[in-house]
């Protein structure tokens, strides 16, 4: 175990709290707070306020806690490799199909009229299949248990995206395509392997706008500037918040995609000391409460502002005004 996670260990049971009970205040898998304490992951920013809100340390010496060194000017994170040979097989698997399916997606379709059978296998479930990984996703304890059902759907992926013959059938692959990047690109972030994250993010962006889905394309670049806040690169991340805002603009008013670019628009501005500019997106954020119950689609896409009192309160700790924190 990492010097700072033993001590994150250590604050966790001097405060006479146990993994099972940190969990259970955090709503999350006791696995998880076993793999965060082990350095094996990292809490999402979100989580990271109510962590030292239990733990009653502030949210800087959290972070001093969770990271060996903390990144500064250009640096980025370094990967940390999956456990284990067989799981460094797995990735490569996964990176593998990620450039087949990738080159599938920019070139065109055979001139076949027939359409294949796994092309029409794969359309005929549309949405219940892109929903399933997902819901297998949320539910598992170790994430990194998903990566061979990822891999297979992309191994599908690959043969349906060969076999699709009209225009319309390729559109709808590759929104499909880009919803396993997206999945790919969340497990490989769990695991701390941040490149290789922030690839599986550019190619979902590329598959969702071929898939002509905007608000999937907007999600793509806002997971890959979560990548460069990981990093501490608030500026380079600021750059893809600004094109998602504008794609999600384009996308599904009913959804809540365009409200959680803007509340992560918010923690980026917060990192660069720009008050205004955090409010304003924090206030934005907040529309997210107009919307109806059904503002998520099932997948990746959960955001319904229930945590937003908490990003504001964590966003105004870092701009230096504690007084509005807990207003």
């Amino acid at each position: 175990m990492p010097l700072r996670r033993q001590r994150l260990a250590a604050l966790r049971t001097s405060q006479g709290c146990s993994q099972e009970e940190l969990a259970e205040a955090l709503a999350v898998a006791p696995s998880t707070v076993i793999r965060w304490e082990g350095g094996r992951a990292a809490p999402q920013p979100h989580q990271r306020p109510r962590i030292a809100a239990v733990l009653g340390v502030t949210l800087s010496e959290l972070e001093g806690l969770l990271f060996e060194e903390r990144p500064t000017g250009n640096a980025v994170l370094p990967d940390a490799p999956l456990r284990g040979t067989e799981d460094d097989m797995k990735r490569r698997d996964v990176l593998g199909l990620l450039a087949v399916t990738s080159a599938l997606v920019t070139l065109p379709g055979p001139d076949d009229a027939s359409r294949g059978h796994t092309a029409a296998a794969l359309l005929e479930a549309g949405d219940d299949l892109r929903r399933s990984l997902w819901r297998v996703y949320s539910l598992s304890d170790s994430k990194q248990s998903v990566l061979p059902a990822v891999r297979k759907q992309l191994d599908t992926l690959t043969t349906g995206l060969a076999e699709a013959r009209t225009a319309a059938d390729r559109v709808r692959l590759c929104a499909m395509t880009a919803d396993v990047y997206q999945l790919a690109g969340e497990l490989f972030f769990d695991a701390n392997r941040y490149t290789d994250a922030a690839r599986c993010y550019t190619l979902a962006a590329q598959a969702a706008q071929a898939g002509g889905d905007d608000d999937l394309w907007a999600r793509a670049m806002t997971r890959h500037a979560y990548v460069e806040l990981y990093a501490r690169r608030a500026p380079a991340a600021q750059p893809l918040l600004a094109a998602a805002a504008r794609i999600a603009q384009r996308g599904d008013s009913t959804l809540s995609t365009r409200h959680w670019v803007a509340a992560v628009e918010a923690e980026a501005y917060a990192a660069v000391g720009d008050f205004d500019a955090c409010t304003r997106s924090l206030d934005e954020a907040e529309k997210v409460h107009v919307l109806d119950g059904s503002s998520h689609n099932g997948g990746w896409l959960r955001f319904n502002g229930a945590r937003l009192p908490e990003e504001r309160g964590a966003c105004y700790l870092r701009l230096g005004r504690p007084d509005l924190a807990h207003e």
